[in-house]
């Protein structure tokens, strides 16, 4: 029985040892909730990316944001608001902007219908020259 403990033990510490030295690449499209930090060394272009959603009085508050990293030229925002019916995600209405620089945000208000759980659903772009890296950011889920 001490023998499978030993093994365990070092078989789980070999992996994790292993998980600890690869690489943190950035992927196209990755997928980013709004809890998740995306600060740091994670990514070329973008820095910082973020969505935000509040509901009051029946007005849902469309926030979305990002910094870029310097030598960015150009960064751009489509934040979608999004209700869920019958299990699916339907998109309402959607806004784009776009900024010259490392610089980007998006405010948008919408009158909205009681009933119904809702997020934001938005994909960040940085652009540097002929290149660019693109990531999903959504909100927390709100119910109204």
């Amino acid at each position: 029985m001490k023998k499978n403990i030993g093994l365990t033990f070092i078989l789980v510490i070999s992996i994790l040892i292993g998980y600890a030295h690869l690489p943190n690449y950035a992927l196209a499209n990755e997928i980013i909730d709004e809890n998740e930090d995306i600060t740091g060394d994670r990514y070329t272009y973008i820095n910082d990316a973020q969505s935000i959603l509040s509901i009051t009085n029946g007005k849902a508050n469309i926030k979305s944001n990002m910094t870029a990293r310097p030598g960015v030229n150009k960064s751009l925002i489509t934040s979608r608001l999004q209700k869920k019916v019958n299990g699916n995600w339907q998109t309402i209405e959607a806004w784009t902007v776009s900024r010259q620089g490392i610089l980007c945000e998006l405010n948008k208000s919408i009158v909205i219908n009681k009933g119904y759980v809702y997020r934001i659903f938005s994909t960040v772009k940085a652009y540097k020259g002929s290149k660019s890296e693109s990531i999903a950011v959504y909100s927390k889920i709100v119910k109204y």
